[in-house]
């Protein structure tokens, strides 16, 4: 019934939109203070850069494939970071995470469907 889909599909499109953008904002947040805090210092006294905790900067492509892994999962992860960084590990640790999204999530979803059934 096309008069329930568009009395209905608008509050799930606000919905999504709204999580998208608060999700996009925390990626981004986020990333950038991994950066300033993990990923190196200026030390005055020899003039440079330090990494004191090993941490390598993050990428904005890097960035951007795993957003997309944790809202898309492995295929659409692994098409965005092959056709956006052509950097092709990233393709195989966006399908190995992206997989392993999904067997987190299941499985917690599982568990949750059986804690509430013995709730209810």
């Amino acid at each position: 019934n096309i008069r329930n889909a568009l009395k209905n599909g608008v509050s799930s499109f606000i919905f999504a939109f709204c999580a998208l953008l608060v999700h996009s904002i925390f990626i981004m947040i986020t990333s950038s203070r991994y950066n300033n805090l993990f990923a190196g210092t200026f030390d005055e006294n020899i003039g440079q850069k330090v990494n004191k905790f090993r941490f390598r900067r993050l990428s904005l492509n890097e960035v951007l494939v795993a957003s997309n892994c944790n809202i898309g999962g492995p295929a659409t992860a692994a098409a965005f970071a092959g056709n956006v960084s052509k950097n092709y590990n990233l393709v195989v640790g966006a399908t190995l995470w992206g997989t392993v999204g999904y067997a987190i999530g299941t499985s917690a979803g599982v568990m949750l469907t059986n804690f509430l059934n013995r709730m209810l």
